[in-house]
């Protein structure tokens, strides 16, 4: 499917923080793809709302609301990513963080986007008990976006 619209929203990882620096600027992953995606469809849009350091509430109530009115239908796709800050957090609330995911997951999905989510990294080659710690909560964030795309129909870059 080509989609005419291209809707991004996230933390430093949809940003582009620390990617491709193009005439001074970041070009991250969602700006590359865009140019991409532009060259197919003459009337192609896009816009990036992410920020870097957002926690998941904050892409729900500052990102997402302002991107919802833009989406046109299935042919608008929507990549949604926050979490990961909030993972490494020292007073991470799972009970709250995946919930707050999951739910703003169904909302973008009722607009009818066509939705694009992302895993993150479970484990590196470090070992130890804060190893085992980040592995241990990335896997369950993990879990989470999966049970949800699967749930809405999204689409997860893994």
């Amino acid at each position: 499917m080509l989609y005419s619209r291209f809707i991004a929203c996230g933390d430093s990882f949809t940003e582009g923080m620390s990617d491709e620096i193009v005439d001074g600027q970041y070009r991250g992953w969602a700006d590359r793809m865009a140019d991409v995606m532009a060259l197919q469809t003459p009337e192609f849009t896009y816009a990036n709302f992410a920020v870097r350091g957002k926690l998941i509430h904050q892409v729900a109530a500052e990102q997402v609301p302002v991107a919802l009115p833009y989406v046109t239908g299935p042919q608008t796709l929507f990549s949604f990513h926050a979490g990961a800050n909030d993972v490494l957090r020292p007073k991470y609330r799972p009970e709250i963080a995946l919930p707050l995911y999951t739910e703003t997951v169904r909302k973008i999905a009722a607009s009818g986007a066509t939705l694009l989510l992302f895993t993150v990294l479970e484990r590196t080659d470090r070992k130890g008990k804060t190893a085992d710690l980040w592995a241990a909560r990335f896997s369950e964030f993990n879990r989470n976006v999966r049970a949800v795309a699967q749930e809405v129909g999204a689409f997860v870059a893994d």
